[in-house]
């Protein structure tokens, strides 16, 4: 067992100036602010630092460590207070390290800083430990476990999910790692290699990467003082990369809510998860400072088979919520108020289309997160027209009638079976001709410890593993999305996000596979929103097959998936009633075929309802003419110059949707 270096780590011993072996750096009158501590873990005291002006600290007295020696440092924190407006940030806490020579000069620092918005700033600090990191020695009763990930076929370390489970116990986590509450207790090491300590006995370790890998389950049985060495081999099962296909998650966070239970995570520690999900690409959505921090860097992350940056959520609360990826500039909003930024919050100013235009200009791209969040199906032009409905993408089908084609989240953290809802609206939309990608994110606070990056995930058609590549991919409509299935369409050649030209009474050869770790029910086939094929899994749950199609005239063609549920997939999203047949699920984008003479009829009905849509949105606009008057970067905003383009945007495609259901007067 190792020895705590620090003196006093719980502050419990102190005399008139404080805790003894650690003094105060600030300005005085700030001091006994930061020694109240009624809610201490252990003990009576901590320490507590709370919304105050300028920069304070608490230092220990310093510590011999040894050379090239690894050294940990825990610590007891809770974020508490008042709960303010949402995007608040009243103060950062920072736990340093600092590495000084004989002579007392720093050389070297490491740090963490904590920090949970929804709250008022305030963090205490108790029971820290700092120890020389030294192998496990079994206590009395137990074994440890020293444990290898690799890859099966070359012994290439890897990294992984896991799980340790003795038998008949509890999940167990090993010290210096990241847990989450994802089927019991799993927990990502951030290296190829842990050691563990467990009862003597039985138990099993599982490890789990991604949706490609096999999972990996070893049995162990172990006396008690024994150290076992466990290597835990690593099948790749399908190889999406080398068909060109590569899996990602746009959507996903830290900090942006109260409730974390890892405040000292890092982006670097979230990019490490996410190679250990199997991913090749995240793009993380960070804060703006956080985005200005890295705009010129792409990617920010880079490992064999993955990339990472720092994207953006914009979160217009008004318009709709996008997830911004490859960002590499900030537009500008000339003539009207000759600004650069990013809406956030509940902004009528600038309107989403203004920033999807921006990037794809500079080879970026958009997609619209959560968009039917808190609708049900048959109420959503009422929701649009209440100018306090929040969140939803009140502008998505106005962004697509003015050209754009920002992707569709179809499966994301909204309420169970929601992609159901949404599939419908897609349809709609793809009927009228709009050509447009379906995505899939978890839209997670990683810190919470209650998910991981690609439960939900989209594949992309990219060129290379860059994120111009990707983000071209997903401006294509190249995508499919998954929690589960692996799912791969062809018309011919032709894959999703490609078109199609053939001559009136050409067939075309349309195939499909569908496969995945725990199995598949079926896969569907979808021409215009109607279900034209349905092919059945085999009994090791896979489909492979093909049927020729001749179309009467243009239209669009996908492939969905549906398979039975499992633990070990994410099914939030899912329904509990619907887990069992269909908890896995995956969506292919459309592959366009363009009949010589036959085009697409757009249905009169669905053109009139996205023109209301659009005149809903117009009213929403109207009631809420106050937020143009808010003064969001600092400069004087003109409000009916703002209000006024924005509604002659609205009006353009307002007129795009009557011109469509004009093409149909007699549907």
């Amino acid at each position: 067992m190792t020895t705590n270096l620090l003196l006093n780590p719980s502050f419990e011993e102190r005399d008139e100036n404080g805790p003894l072996h650690w003094r105060f750096s600030g300005a005085p009158d700030s001091r006994e602010a930061t020694l109240a501590a009624p809610e201490a873990h252990d003990g009576a005291c901590a320490i507590v630092f709370t919304r105050l002006r300028g920069s304070f600290a608490w230092t220990s007295d310093s510590v011999a460590v040894k050379p090239q020696a690894d050294y940990g440092l825990t610590w007891w924190t809770k974020t508490a207070g008042e709960e303010p407006w949402h995007w608040s940030y009243y103060a950062e806490h920072w736990v340093r390290v600092f590495f000084l020579d004989e002579r007392g000069r720093q050389v070297g620092r490491a740090e963490r800083r904590l920090r949970c918005i929804e709250t008022d700033g305030q963090a205490l600090i108790d029971d820290a430990c700092f120890q020389e990191i030294v192998p496990l020695q079994p206590s009395p009763g137990h074994a440890v476990l020293r444990c290898r990930m690799v890859e099966e076929a070359t012994g290439a370390p890897l990294l992984a999910r896991c799980y340790v489970r003795p038998e008949g116990g509890d999940h167990l986590v090993p010290k210096y790692c990241y847990w989450a509450q994802v089927d019991g207790l799993a927990f990502h090491p951030l290296a190829p290699e842990f050691e563990i300590q467990v009862p003597a006995g039985k138990g099993q370790v599982e490890c789990v990467r991604g949706l490609e890998y096999e999972i990996c389950r070893a049995q162990y049985q172990a006396a008690s003082g024994e150290i076992r060495e466990l290597t835990l081999p690593m099948r790749r099962r399908f190889d999406l990369p080398s068909r060109g296909w590569l899996g990602g998650d746009q959507h996903h966070h830290l900090f942006f809510h109260r409730g974390t239970r890892h405040p000292q995570m890092t982006i670097d520690d979230v990019m490490a998860i996410a190679q250990g999900e199997g991913l090749n690409f995240l793009s993380f959505q960070g804060e703006i400072t956080e985005l200005l921090a890295h705009l010129h860097q792409h990617p920010t992350h880079r490992a064999e088979g993955f990339v990472g940056e720092v994207g953006l959520e914009t979160v217009s609360d008004f318009y709709g919520h996008m997830s911004q990826i490859y960002v590499t500039a900030l537009p500008e909003y000339q003539p009207l108020n000759g600004q650069s930024g990013m809406p956030m919050r509940g902004v009528t100013w600038p309107p989403n289309v203004t920033v999807v235009r921006h990037m794809r200009e500079r080879g970026g791209a958009s997609v619209c997160c959560h968009p039917l969040d808190g609708f049900a199906p048959g109420a959503i032009l009422e929701g649009i027209a209440d100018g306090k409905k929040m969140l939803c993408a009140r502008e998505w089908p106005i962004d697509l009638a003015l050209g754009e084609t920002p992707g569709w989240d179809l499966i994301c953290e909204e309420q169970p079976d929601s992609h159901k809802h949404k599939m419908q609206e897609y349809y709609r939309m793809l009927n009228l001709g709009f050509r447009f990608g379906v995505t899939g994110s978890t839209d997670y606070y990683c810190d919470q410890a209650c998910g991981y990056p690609g439960a939900n995930r989209t594949y992309c058609h990219a060129d290379s593993l860059d994120f111009a590549s990707i983000a071209a991919a997903y401006r294509r409509g190249a995508t499919f999305c998954t929690n589960g299935p692996l799912l791969l369409l062809k018309v011919n050649e032709a894959e999703p996000g490609d078109e199609v030209r053939l001559k009136p009474d050409d067939a075309l050869r349309v195939s499909v596979e569908g496969f995945s770790l725990w199995g598949i029910g079926r896969v569907e086939i979808v021409v215009n929103g109607q279900l034209v094929h349905t092919f059945p899994a085999d009994e090791e749950g896979k489909v492979t097959g093909a049927f020729e199609f001749r179309p009467e005239r243009s239209c669009w063609l996908c492939a969905r998936a549906f398979g039975p549920g499992h633990r070990l997939v994410h099914m939030r999203d899912i329904a509990e009633e619907s887990r069992t047949e269909e908890g896995q699920f995956a969506h292919t984008s459309p592959v366009y075929l363009t009949v010589e003479g036959k085009p697409l009829l757009p249905k009169r009905e669905d053109a009139l309802y996205y023109a209301g849509w659009v005149e809903a949105a117009m009213q929403a606009v109207e009631a809420r003419s106050d937020l143009f008057a808010k003064d969001v970067w600092g400069s004087k905003p003109n409000p009916e110059a703002l209000k006024r383009c924005v509604l002659e945007e609205f009006e353009r495609a307002r007129q795009v949707f009557l011109s469509l259901a004009e093409q149909r007067p007699d549907s």
